[in-house]
Parts: structure tokens; C-alpha cells; sequence
């Protein structure tokens, strides 16, 4: 019973609905008795993390060892620590492994360090980020990778070059990371710089990812890429989109340029950006399921990270 509520939690968290997510696990906790085995604790608290929700992942924590009935382990301290990381929470995760160590006498290893370094990193304070990474006594490419993600975020290029080289010397095959660190290059408009660590790439032979966003509709799956004009209703699509940019820009929200990673003109810089795969889909969503601005939601699905402005808009 407990695996396959962990799997239906899981099913609709993946599929951005965590509403639903939680009505499972607290009809499923009441249908059990309001006993539940650790792990599917741990899946609710993951997926909160998944979604940004630091406090409500935080408050069933806090549940889970108020009701005392089993103590928390590494694992859910893990993802804890992450919940508190993608909701930008870096003081109750310096709380959180103080905790895990003090009151339950579990010793962090390099992945609860790893989290704490990544929601310092993630809320941009990189210089206490950096000094908690030295005092670690075990450090891995991982831990480098989530700091040079957060030097990207928010382009600090030195401390980025010096995360940068650990991972070259740790995981030379990751090509994430030659990726980050010329998309950190060029948001400062190093356009050589990046073109050189390119081409480093290229000559060990490794390839990056082409970015794509998909969303289905009407029982079919339509994939974008960066600026697609392979799809049919293209023209509709980026008439929309500038539709819907112009109105959130009405409504305050001012473009991240420095996610536009070519060297154009400044009147070409919002038109790369309203050519991101994300904001395709979303466009294409608008068109095909009659929304408008105040309904609910259009689900997109990415095999990469949102950029910064997608995001944001």
C-alpha cells in the first residue's frame, strides 16, 4: 500500500499537480490509519522540494518528528535540504543540518553538505557558499556543479572559473559544466571566452543537449526547440507570444537579458528571448486550449532547465 502511494504521489507531482499530490497522501493517511511507513514521507517532503515549497515541506517535517512514532533518517534529511534550497530558504538549512546532527545524532555526509552549499548558492550568498565548501572535510563534483550553477545564476564569473576547473579535474566528461561556464561567459559578453570553452568541448568529444520543450494537446505531443519555425501554426504561435510579453511587461515584469547568450544588437535582445522553446509551448497552449490570462494552468515539459527568464515571465 505505502509503495504504490508513493508512486501516485510521485505520478501527479511529475505532472506539476501538487494539490492533488497531497490530497493522495492525506486520503491515503486517513484510509491507513495515520500510519504511514517513513518513505512515503519522504516522497511528499521530496516532491514539495521538486516544486519550491520549502514550507509546507518544512511544517510535515516537523510533523513527522512531532509524532515521534519513527525517528528521521539521512534520506529525508536530503530531501529537506533541498526543499529548503529550492525555496531559497539557506538559514533552515544551516537550521536543519544543525538539527540532524544535535537533536537526532546523525552524522551529514557530502550530499546534506552539498544541499546546504546549494541553498546558500541558489540565494546568491556565494562568498558564504564558497567558505562552507572549504570547511567540508569530503567535497565532490557534485558539490562544484551545484556552485557553479549558482555563479551562473547570478554571474559571479571568478568564483564561477575556479568551480569550473575542480569539475574539469574531477568529471572532465560533464558537459553541463563547459556549458555553464560559457553561458556564464557570455551573459558578461565574453563571446571569445565562450566560443573557446566550445570548442574545448567539441575536442573531447562531447556534445551538448539541444534544449526542447513539449505539451500535449488533443492526445498529441508537439516538441519546440529555440526558435522553431518548423511547427504549422508558427506564425500564430509568435504573434502570441509577443501578445503575452507585452502584457506582462504592462504588468511589471522587466526581461533578463543576460540570458540572451549570442552577441546581437540591443533592439534583438527580447526577440531571442521570445524565441525560447518554453515560451513556444506555452504560446501554443494559449492558442490551442482557448485560455486567457487567469485560468488555471498549461502544463509544459523540458529535458533542461528552465532559463532564468522563462521563468521569471
Amino acid at each position: 500500500f505505502d509503495f504504490t502511494v508513493s508512486c501516485l504521489i510521485k505520478l501527479y507531482a511529475s505532472c506539476g499537480d501538487i494539490r492533488t499530490a497531497r490530497q493522495v497522501f492525506d486520503n491515503s493517511l486517513q484510509l491507513k490509519g495515520f500510519m504511514f511507513d517513513i518513505s512515503v514521507y519522504n516522497t511528499m517532503i521530496s516532491c514539495y522540494a521538486w516544486h519550491g515549497c520549502g514550507y509546507e515541506a518544512l511544517e510535515l517535517f516537523q510533523t513527522l518528528c512531532t509524532k515521534g512514532e519513527f525517528l528521521p533518517d539521512k534520506i529525508i534529511f536530503i530531501s529537506i535540504l533541498n526543499a529548503c534550497s529550492h525555496a531559497l530558504l539557506p538559514d533552515k538549512a544551516l537550521e536543519c543540518i544543525k538539527m540532524m546532527h544535535d537533536q537526532f545524532g546523525i552524522i551529514p555526509d557530502v550530499m546534506h553538505h552539498t544541499c546546504v552549499t546549494d541553498a546558500l548558492g541558489r540565494a546568491g550568498r556565494l562568498a558564504e557558499a564558497e567558505a562552507y565548501i572549504q570547511t567540508m572535510t569530503d567535497r565532490n563534483e557534485i558539490t562544484w556543479m551545484s556552485f557553479l550553477g549558482a555563479c551562473r545564476l547570478h554571474g559571479d564569473l571568478e568564483r564561477g572559473k575556479k568551480a569550473a576547473e575542480q569539475i574539469f579535474l574531477l568529471w572532465p566528461e560533464k558537459t553541463s559544466s563547459y556549458v555553464l561556464l560559457g553561458n556564464l561567459y557570455a551573459s558578461k559578453g565574453l563571446f571569445l571566452e565562450r566560443d573557446s570553452i566550445r570548442k574545448a568541448m567539441e575536442g573531447s568529444g562531447l556534445k551538448k543537449i539541444p534544449g526542447m520543450s513539449w505539451i500535449y494537446i488533443d492526445g498529441r505531443v508537439h516538441k519546440f526547440v529555440v526558435a522553431d519555425e518548423t511547427h504549422p501554426d508558427s506564425v500564430r504561435i509568435n504573434e502570441k507570444i509577443k501578445e503575452l510579453y507585452e502584457c506582462i511587461k504592462l504588468a511589471g515584469f522587466k526581461p533578463i537579458t543576460s540570458f540572451v547568450l549570442k552577441n546581437v544588437k540591443e533592439d534583438m535582445l527580447e526577440k531571442e528571448l521570445c524565441g525560447h522553446s518554453e515560451k513556444l509551448a506555452i504560446a501554443f497552449g494559449f492558442l490551442k486550449t482557448g485560455m486567457d490570462l487567469k485560468s488555471e494552468e498549461i502544463v509544459v515539459y523540458k529535458n533542461l532547465r528552465v532559463c532564468g527568464d522563462c521563468h521569471e515571465a
